[in-house]
């Protein structure tokens, strides 16, 4: 009981640096990002688009087989290289038009 209790406590510390650290970075952008251009933003959603269909297919799949009584791991395994191969395709994408990491979610 002590023990479960003591992991809960650590999650939550855990998640809360998480939630601090990213909103601290994604403030390093500045006024002069690129994302906060709305034609350059525009432009990426549009380049990207394929790209943003297919990750939301993928992780959609993702989320069905998860819900499934008996899990593939295979297709999972399988769902989830997939998945970080077109977030990859899609940061890369936003660099080469001169977003900062910060900028692409």
């Amino acid at each position: 009981m002590k023990r479960t209790f003591t992991y809960g406590i650590v999650a939550a510390l855990g998640l809360m640096l998480g939630g601090v650290s990213y909103a601290a970075t994604c403030g390093s952008c500045g006024d002069d990002a690129k994302c906060k251009d709305p034609q350059a933003v525009q432009q990426f959603k549009e380049s990207t688009a394929p790209l943003r269909n297919s990750l939301n297919e993928k992780e959609n799949a993702l989320r069905a087989e998860y819900g499934m009584n008996s899990i593939d791991t295979n297709r999972t395994a399988d769902l989830e290289k997939q998945i970080g191969e077109l977030k990859k395709e899609i940061r890369s994408a936003g660099e080469k038009m001169g977003f900062a990491p910060c900028c692409i979610s």
